[in-house]
Formats: structure tokens, sequence, C-alpha cells
């Protein structure tokens, strides 16, 4: 009770209102029979978040057992083909199961349903509401069939459906049989996905039409992601779909028609952009600066999250560029230019900038954007000689001199991670990719060869000894990710005591496990954070060194076991 306040507010106004002129002895007795009964909790955890629901399962069984079964009424069952039959158990009441049936509603998020599952999901408990589902279009389906039974299916869950995915495979054609009557509208619909990546998966016309007729259906839409090489899809959408409302597009496979489709369409109210093209359909002269800059022009007063592929040399940025008011995170993939670019003229509200495979053009002077807090840089094509890497670090610490987070993902060494600390001694968040050439030395600051430990025992004083600097020099570090490849080497016990425990405002560990670290030295020096992660967690098995690490510290977490 001690961990929600709101539940003891609730107590007390409950006791004052039913026992206002009894003793004592009789307000505690009556307030917990009150406490205690099951309707009354219903009632009272009905206006709680869910986050509190788990605490109110602290309190006691009867609780425990409330917080439940809202639980179970409120969240989805997420279902795949492979286990419809054990969820039709569920709706009979199957008792083994140990579940109160039935509920008031059930919310199924479906990951795959095929035609073969479309007669059982309409036989279905009418309690039970479908609110994402993965329709799989397969060789077997059969047109009118599948149209029909998908039709009903919608109608029956148009007032909680939320997400609509369509996966084509190979071959597939799903035809479409014009409706006598008007399609039943989608209250609830917010996303549509469709993906027909598979090599040979075509879409005819007449299936696009189908599917916009359900986007139109759908006055709530907010979400469209496209996932397929034919650009008659995204051309037919452009020309009779209603996308007035829509505030996300994702499109994969985009070609030269695409960008010019997307040029002309009006969306007043998109919000997210993310576009990859297609390697294979596109050269470097196809797609100038002219192009890019009419695509990004078009929705560049309401944009507020941009992410796009950069292609050719040709695409260098220039002063053309359209302003993007509100854009507030900004990622270029194969982006060929100066970091200048990046200023506060174009993008004066700009938080987030990210760059993959990145190659730097400073053949202009910084400008300063200092509204820029998070700097991200993926690189895996090779290493950095160290004085590039420092060239490109401080390049980085005067385009944004206000950073607070830093995440580069490339081959790292101790120079590299020497270069971040003394050019950016002020980062609150650091993601590293930590590689075989990372070593102590990068943890500890203590030169390779020299005993931390036996000097201890001899006496020494540490402050004698040349220390470098390091991750432990970082004393404003509140999060720090240097999980790596199970091919490197692994954060090591003298790295944790005299490194990584030593920083003081650190709350947030993500590193690598060793069945070699001493769970007790983990203990010890870790244990002010707020969350530990092991993030190499499929090299991670069972065994009692994890258990009884997870004892000392709960504040553990290891991705894909039960915690």
């Amino acid at each position: 009770m001690g961990k929600c306040s709101r539940m003891i507010e609730i107590k007390s106004v409950i006791t004052e209102t039913r026992c206002q002129d009894a003793g004592k002895d009789t307000l505690e007795n009556t307030s917990i029979d009150l406490l205690s009964m099951p309707e009354i909790i219903e009632n009272i955890l009905r206006y709680v978040s869910k986050r509190e629901l788990r605490e109110c399962r602290l309190v006691n069984t009867i609780w425990n057992e409330e917080a439940c079964r809202l639980f179970r009424k409120s969240c989805p069952i997420r279902l795949c083909d492979r286990n419809l039959a054990a969820f039709e158990r569920l709706l009979r009441g199957n008792a083994k199961l140990r579940l109160p049936n039935p509920f008031r509603f059930y919310k199924v998020n479906i990951r795959k349903l095929d035609d073969r599952n479309l007669t059982r999901v309409l036989n279905w408990n009418p309690k039970a509401g479908i609110v994402s589902c993965s329709l799989v279009v397969s060789q077997t389906s059969t047109n009118s069939y599948y149209q029909k039974k998908l039709v009903s299916i919608l109608e029956k869950n148009n007032s909680c459906l939320d997400t609509l995915i369509f996966q084509m495979y190979r071959g597939i054609y799903l035809g479409y049989t014009p409706m006598e009557e008007k399609f039943p509208c989608l209250h609830s619909l917010r996303k549509i996905g469709i993906n027909c990546k598979a090599r040979g998966a075509m879409i005819p016309s007449e299936s696009v039409n189908f599917i916009i007729d359900i986007m139109n259906a759908a006055p709530a839409l907010r979400e469209l992601e496209l996932s397929c090489d034919q650009e008659d899809v995204l051309l037919q959408i452009a020309q009779i779909g209603q996308c007035n409302a829509l505030e996300s597009f994702y499109s994969e496979g985009l070609t030269i028609r695409q960008i010019d489709a997307l040029s002309t369409m009006r969306l007043p109210k998109l919000k997210r952009l993310h576009l990859k093209y297609n390697d294979a359909s596109l050269q470097d002269d196809f797609v100038n600066p002219v192009k890019f800059n009419n695509l990004i022009g078009n929705f560049s007063d309401t944009l507020e999250d941009l992410s796009v592929s950069w292609i050719g040399s040709s695409n260098r940025w220039n002063s053309t560029f359209p302003i993007c008011p509100r854009l507030k995170s900004l990622t270029l993939y194969l982006y060929e230019g100066s970091m200048a670019a990046i200023n506060p003229n174009c993008f004066p509200v700009l938080e987030s900038f990210s760059l993959v495979e990145y190659i730097e053009y400073q053949d202009s002077a910084p400008i300063p954007h200092h509204g820029i807090q998070s700097f991200s840089m993926e690189d895996f094509s090779g290493i950095y000689l160290d004085d590039e890497f420092d060239m490109l670090i401080n390049y980085v610490d005067k385009q944004f001199p206000r950073l607070t987070s830093l995440k580069i993902y490339m081959v790292l060494n101790d120079t590299s991670i020497r270069t971040i600390v003394t050019a950016l001694p002020l980062l609150a968040k650091l993601h590293l990719r930590v590689g075989p050439l990372v070593t102590e030395e990068a943890f500890t600051g203590v030169p390779l060869g020299i005993n931390i430990d036996e000097l201890l025992k001899e006496g020494a004083d540490l402050k004698d000894i040349r220390v470098l600097p390091s991750l432990s020099s970082m004393r404003y570090l509140t999060h720090l990710d240097v999980s790596n490849f199970p091919a490197g080497p692994l954060v090591t016990d003298v790295a944790i005591k005299h490194g990584l425990g030593t920083m003081p405002s650190l709350e947030y560990l993500s590193m690598n496990w060793d069945s070699s670290l001493s769970v007790h030295n983990i203990a010890d020096s870790l244990s002010h954070l707020r969350r530990l992660r092991l993030s190499d967690w499929h090299h991670i098995h069972p065994c009692s060194s994890i258990f009884q690490l997870k004892k000392l510290m709960p504040q553990l977490e290891i991705p894909g076991y039960s915690n």
C-alpha cells in the first residue's frame, strides 16, 4: 500500500463515507472489510493506470486477483495460426486455464491469419474483438470467398480494429469484385500496411482498389506503410486514395515515379515520413537535388520526423533545401556532404540527427546548431584512422555544441573512446559499439600492464599513476551502453570495479555477460544503478550465477528471460 498513494486516498474516502460515526475499532474493521470486497475493489481499480495496477497486486491476494482480471480485459491477447484452437477453448471456458470466464470483452492481436482460418474467426464469441490483424494472402486464397469473409470480419470489428496488415506471398492474385453496398465504416482503424516484398509477389490493380476502399472507409486512418517494389500501388493510392488525415507514411522500394507522385500528393497533416529507395532501380544521376527538394518541400510545413535515403554524390546538400520549421528528428542514409548543412537556418527546432553509412565532406566551416541534443552515426564498412576520427568528433562538437546524447556504431578502439571523452565530457547518454580493440584502459584510464589490485594491496596511491581520459572520467553520464557483438571481448571485473563502478551519476548500464565475471563484484560495484541490462541474451544460459545476481540486484534485466 505504501507504493500506491492513490489507493491510500481512495481508502480514506471510503472509510470516512461509510463509517463516519463509528468508533476507532469499528472504523478500522469496516474499512478492511470494504477493501476486501471484490465489487468495491473492481470499481476502484478501474480508475488507476496499468502501471498502478501492478503495484495494487501487492496489497493482498484479493487485490491481486481483481487486478489480474482488469489486465486481461484491457490487454490484447496475441494469437498466431498455431494457437487459434487454444483460444477457442479459452472462449468456451476451459477449467485447466484457471481464468475467469466469460470476460466482458476480448481484445485479440492476431499475428498471422490466412484464408484457412477466416471462417473459424467469424464463429468466435461475439465478445471477442480484433484490434490488430496480419492477413496472409496465399495462393490458396479464392478471390470471392476471401473478400466476402474479410468484409464480414471488418464489419464485425469496425469499432475496435486498429491495425490491418496485408501480407502478399509469391504468385498471388487477390482479385476484386465491386461491392453493391457501401463498404462498412471502420471507425477505429488507424494503420494499414501492405507487404509484398517476397520475390515474385504481385498485386494487380483490382486488389489495390480493394485495399483503397478499406482506406477510404477509415476516417481515423493515421499511418500507411508500404513495403513493395510495385510502383503502381503508390501511384493508385496517390490518385484515388483519401489520405488527408495521414500523419505517418513509410515506404520501401521507392522509385522515381513514386517520388514524383509523392511530390504532388496532398497530405496536410503529415508528421512522419520514412522513405527507403530501391537501390536496383535508382542511379546517381536519376535523383537530383531538385527532385529531392520538391519531395520534402511538399510536406516541409508539417514534418516532424524525416528519414530518407540519400543516393549519389550529385545529391550533396545545397542552399535550396526547403526550410522545415517543425522538424525535430532527421535521419539520412548514404549521405555525402558536410554536417554544416544541418544548421538552424533550415531546421530551427531540430533535436535529433542521425547518419547511416556517411561520407563527410568538411569543405565548409561549422554553423553551430545549439538545439540538437542527440547525434547518432552508424558505419559498419570499416574503422576510421585515429586522426580522422579525432577530426570527425571535434567537428561534431563544434557543429552541435550542446549534445547530451551520442551513439557511435562503428569499430572503436581505446584512442577513439579517449577522443570522445575529451571532446564531449558533458554527455548524459552514450551508446558505443565495443569491439575487440577496446580494453580495460578505456574504462579505467590506467595503462595496460598495471595491476590495480596488486598496487592497492601494496598500499600504493593511485593518484601517483598517470591516468588517461576514460569512461570513468565522465562525471555527468547517466546512461551507458557498451554492449558489443558476441565476437568481441566482454567487460571485465577490473573494468567494472575500477571503471564503471566509480561513475557517480550512472543510472543505466547495458553490457554483455560472461560466466567469468564475479557476481559479488557486480553487485558491490553497480548496486547504485537503477537498471542493469545484460544485452547478449541469446548467449546467456540459465545458471546459478545469473539467478544469484538477480537476487542481489532486483534491477537486473535479461531480455528474453522472465525476471
